[in-house]
C-alpha cells in the first residue's frame, strides 16, 4: 500500500494565516501559521516548514513549528504555531543577507498518514540601511563668539 500524495487544495486546507517576518535589527526570522487540530478525521501530529530563503532551488531547511509557548510561539495551545530563530549558520543553511525580493517556504501539517502542504512566498524589502563608514575631522573646535563654524561630516551607507 502506497502513501497518499500530499494534499494541496487551498480551499479545503486546514492551514491558514501564514506569516513570515525578517527582524533585520536583531537578525532573526519568525514563521507562524494557524493549523486546525483535526483533518480528515485524523489528529494533527506535527507542523513544520521547508525554508528555501531566496530561491526554491536551494535544498530546504526543515524546521519544526511550536504551539507550546516556546521557541517564538506566543500562546500555548491556541492553534497558532510559531518559530523564531537566529538568521545564522548555527540554525539554518539558507540564510538571508542583504537580500530583497521574495523568500520561499512550504508550510506542512501532518495528520497521521496525511500531509497537507501550502507553498508560499513573501516579499522582503525596505531593508534597514547599514552605515559603512563615517568621515569627520578628529577635533572640532567650538567658536567662542556667536559665529557659526561649518564642518563637513559624511557617511557612507549600504541600502539594498
Amino acid at each position: 500500500m502506497a502513501c497518499p500524495d500530499p494534499t494541496t487544495d487551498s480551499e479545503l486546507s486546514p492551514i491558514s494565516n501564514q506569516q513570515f517576518t525578517y527582524h533585520q535589527d536583531v537578525n532573526q526570522l519568525y514563521y507562524g501559521v494557524e493549523v486546525e487540530d483535526r483533518y480528515d478525521n485524523q489528529a494533527l501530529s506535527l507542523v513544520k516548514i521547508n525554508w528555501y530563503a531566496i530561491t526554491r532551488n536551494n535544498p530546504p531547511d526543515t524546521l519544526m513549528l511550536y504551539d507550546d509557548g516556546t521557541n517564538g510561539d506566543i500562546l500555548m495551545g491556541d492553534g497558532f504555531y510559531g518559530l523564531k530563530i537566529t538568521n545564522d549558520s548555527t540554525t539554518i543553511q539558507n540564510r538571508l543577507g542583504d537580500d530583497s525580493g521574495y523568500v520561499y517556504l512550504d508550510y506542512l501539517a501532518v495528520y497521521g498518514t496525511e500531509t497537507v502542504i501550502v507553498l508560499d512566498s513573501f516579499r522582503i524589502g525596505n531593508l534597514i540601511p547599514r552605515i559603512v563608514s563615517i568621515s569627520a575631522p578628529d577635533t572640532i573646535v567650538r567658536p567662542s563668539d556667536a559665529t557659526v563654524s561649518l564642518h563637513l561630516i559624511s557617511a557612507e551607507v549600504f541600502d539594498a
